[in-house]
């Protein structure tokens, strides 16, 4: 069972977290519920330029054994929307603290907020403009994903991408293309960048007639005024295919 979490740790600022953050060499880790947890990059490369132009910033927990602890169950363990905040942002805080540090002084990085941690935290969240005063990051290398998950706070999701944008950060719809997706999200948030869901790359490497389909959804995201990364890729082929579609961006292990 769990430890409860002190109540000043419930909606915690910047220096309520500091604390959980140790350096490790060259690296920070975090401490949550008896575990240690550690930021992993994975590069995000951009077609016409050749390069990479950004990461993705993905936490990974290991336990007192150092045995990793799979994602699905770390975002398992809060028990109520004040744990589930404080989880996003210690990861957040995690994150830019290492990439801070990380020798890099052109590229983005992407950071994950969910839906249902944006309805539970405050109406605009001040925390994360602190933590980007204090770890000197500019605003304008951070890209705030937000997942596609449904959310009954349409109006406050909108109010927090506005944040973010009123920040100078860039904001991003990840996972386009999973089961909650629509255009209407786009439209109303009005996101930079589009993460097309991995599935979408998978059925368009079986079928043809979904690749004509997945072009035409690229196609309509760019006049919406969007970027577009294709997700997932793992092999030649997919790549080949994410060209093909007039994506801009690929990630994946390939």
């Amino acid at each position: 069972m769990s430890r409860p979490l002190p109540e000043e740790l419930t909606a915690p600022d910047v220096d309520a977290l500091s604390p959980l953050l140790n350096r490790d060499g060259e690296s920070w880790t975090a401490d949550y519920q008896g575990l240690t947890l550690r930021t992993a990059l994975q590069p995000i490369f951009s077609i016409s330029h050749k390069r990479i132009i950004g990461y993705e910033a993905l936490v990974r927990a290991f336990d007192t054994d150092n045995a990793a602890v799979l994602p699905l169950h770390l975002f398992e363990l809060p028990s109520s929307d004040a744990e589930t905040l404080l989880l996003d942002r210690l990861c957040r805080y995690l994150h830019i603290r290492n990439y801070s540090d990380f020798q890099d002084q052109l590229n983005w990085l992407f950071l994950n907020v969910s839906p249902r941690v944006v309805s539970a935290g405050s109406r605009a969240d001040s925390f994360f403009g602190e933590l980007l005063r204090k770890t000197g990051l500019p605003p304008h290398r951070i890209v705030m994903e937000i997942v596609e998950q449904p959310t009954d706070d349409a109006e406050r999701l909108r109010e927090t991408v506005a944040y973010y944008q009123k920040l100078g950060c860039l904001t991003a719809i990840d996972d386009f293309g999973a089961g909650h997706s629509n255009f209407e999200r786009i439209w109303n948030l009005r996101p930079d960048i589009v993460k097309l869901d991995r599935q979408m790359l998978t059925r368009a490497t079986e079928d043809k007639r979904t690749l004509q389909i997945l072009k035409g959804i690229v196609s309509l995201l760019h006049e919406s005024g969007c970027l577009v990364v294709m997700e997932g890729v793992e092999d030649r082929e997919q790549a080949l295919i994410a060209v093909d579609t007039g994506v801009d961006f690929v990630q994946g292990f390939y």
